[in-house]
């Protein structure tokens, strides 16, 4: 399930936007500063400061990673600017600007995985349109979480980073598969052979007709976008 951080989320528009998020399938933590505010809204929650780089770091070891991060903390202090205190001025340079950075900084190492596998998983999609005239089939096997160094590694990152323990670090990978388990190798390459095999053929399924339709459509595209003929563009 995709999960979604909102902070700020006790109140207001913050609020709206994580019932909206829940509304829409997603996992929705919420966080902010007032426990009162945030308990009351039913969601789980993190009790954070955004100018504490640190809690917010704890706060994205436990309930992360997260497909979805809406930094909204803010203050709006009024005061003309000459009369904008030295202290004032920091403050809500510390809650809005380097507050939106310490979140960055906490969930980003994490999210950007995530965003270069989606981005893999795009180029696949293109190459496998590319091709689909030429014989050559391309696919992209997404397993979930599996039992290998790079997960462990992780496991270990989460326990001594955020003082969790090694089963309940594990449960961040865990939940994210259907079958609640860490996927081993062997059933990895069996994924493989099996779309091998079954996609090997594509050309006996599809008709001339149908492929010829899918390369038209491609060079529909390109031609969008790239319509000026240029050396070097496909």
């Amino acid at each position: 399930m995709r999960k979604a951080f909102v902070i700020g989320g006790g109140s207001g528009i913050e609020l709206a936007v994580a019932r909206r998020f829940g509304a829409d399938g997603y996992e929705v933590v919420i966080a902010g500063r007032n426990e009162d505010r945030l308990a009351a809204t039913g969601f789980p929650y993190a009790l954070v400061d955004v100018t504490d780089a640190a809690t917010l770091a704890a706060a994205a070891g436990r309930h992360g990673p997260f497909s979805v991060v809406v930094s909204n903390a803010g203050i709006a202090p009024t005061a003309p600017t000459l009369k904008t205190s030295p202290s004032l001025w920091n403050e809500a340079i510390a809650v809005t600007l380097a507050g939106a950075y310490n979140l960055a900084m906490a969930v980003l190492p994490a999210m950007a995985y995530a965003a270069s596998k989606h981005g893999l998983l795009g180029l696949v999609r293109s190459l496998a349109l590319e091709l689909v005239d030429t014989g050559v089939t391309c696919n992209a096997i997404c397993p979930g979480f599996g039992d290998t160094d790079i997960v462990r590694g992780s496991i270990a990152n989460i326990v001594a980073k955020a003082g969790r323990s090694e089963a309940e670090a594990r449960t961040t990978f865990t939940g994210a598969n259907p079958m609640k388990r860490l996927i081993s190798g062997q059933r990895n390459c069996g994924h493989g052979q099996l779309v091998v095999q079954r996609r090997g053929r594509f050309g006996q399924w599809c008709s001339s007709a149908d492929r010829r339709r899918r390369n038209n459509e491609l060079k529909a595209v390109q031609a969008s976008l790239y319509p000026i003929p240029h050396k070097g563009y496909p």
